[in-house]
């Protein structure tokens, strides 16, 4: 039974085993995903770096636009948020790929010792099949023994004088009890070793059980965590989107105003040029009639 035990708990072990490669294939994966999701994160951190390094040589020749300046500090501020950004997830795919080297490791020793146990088990069996090989020579040499006392006693029944026989028959009665009582102890003392051994294999398999399930708990919480992060990241991520969309709407609106403005100054320059050409036309009519009206007097006085 407690072989049996044994192999059940083999058996369970293995399974688990079978349960966390398939985990450590899923880690793989996803952090091949990683990989792949940082290299489009730095494709794009090259962009913009070559977007904010041609836009600053367009500033440095033009100084004076305000809105190159604007556009550069918003590419400045992506930029800087796209290069801590490649920073974290270059920081997690490191994290993850340690991870998945000490999995391997630990998945490494928890073969070697299956495979030594899977020996002892072994090494078990061939005790056992010695034993009951044992058992059954024994048995045959006891039913020899009986028949050989079965025919002495018919003999004696015979023969009822001879008493030799009889004590020959009750030393061989001796010794097969002797024989029989060794057999016996050393079956005991095998059958108790065994059971010592495998007590101990079953407690070294439950540690090592108990640890696996420490580690996937412990990977699993720090999983939520870092889902915890990616997620207040794409927060922060749309936050930021959405003000870059603020800001093109802002800078939208301050080109329509500025347009607005220069067209309202280009009119306010040609009503001052037609108030100021209306008021020098004024001032000529005035000295104009002022000359007329003074020729008028002029004639008056000389007619009189």
């Amino acid at each position: 039974m407690l072989y049996a035990s044994y192999c059940t708990q083999n058996t369970t072990i293995r399974n688990c085993y079978i349960k966390d490669s398939n985990n450590i294939i899923k880690y793989f994966q996803e952090r091949d995903k990683w990989i792949e999701k940082y290299e489009k994160r730095e494709s794009e951190y090259l962009a913009l770096k070559q977007k904010l390094e041609d836009i600053t040589q367009k500033c440095n020749k033009t100084k004076g636009d305000e809105n190159e300046e604007i556009i550069k500090k918003d590419i400045a501020l992506k930029y800087n948020h796209m290069e801590t950004q490649c920073e974290f997830l270059n920081v997690q795919v490191n994290i993850l790929s340690l991870e998945k080297e000490k999995e391997i490791k630990k998945n490494k020793e928890l073969e070697i010792i299956i495979n030594k146990q899977n020996k002892e088990i072994n090494c078990y069996k061939q005790i056992l099949e010695k034993l009951k090989n044992l058992n059954i020579s024994f048995k045959k040499k006891k039913e020899e023994a009986e028949t050989k006392m079965h025919i002495m006693i018919d003999n004696d029944l015979v023969t009822k004088n001879d008493n030799s026989l009889l004590k020959g028959i009750i030393k061989i009665n001796d010794k097969l009890i002797d024989v029989n009582n060794k057999v016996h102890s050393n079956i005991n003392t095998q059958l108790e070793k065994t059971l010592a051994k495998l007590s101990l294999a079953n407690k070294k398999i439950k540690k090592y059980y108990e640890a696996i399930n420490n580690m996937n708990e412990n990977f699993l919480k720090y999983k939520k965590e870092k889902e915890k992060i990616l997620l207040e990241t794409l927060k922060i991520n749309q936050e930021l989107k959405d003000q870059l969309e603020k800001k093109k709407n802002i800078e939208k609106s301050n080109n329509e105003c500025k347009i607005k403005l220069e067209q309202f100054i280009a009119s306010n320059i040609l009503l001052n040029y037609y108030q100021s050409k209306w008021k020098l036309t004024e001032y000529c009519m005035n000295l104009l009639l002022k000359f007329i009206s003074s020729l008028n007097g002029i004639n008056k006085i000389g007619w009189i």
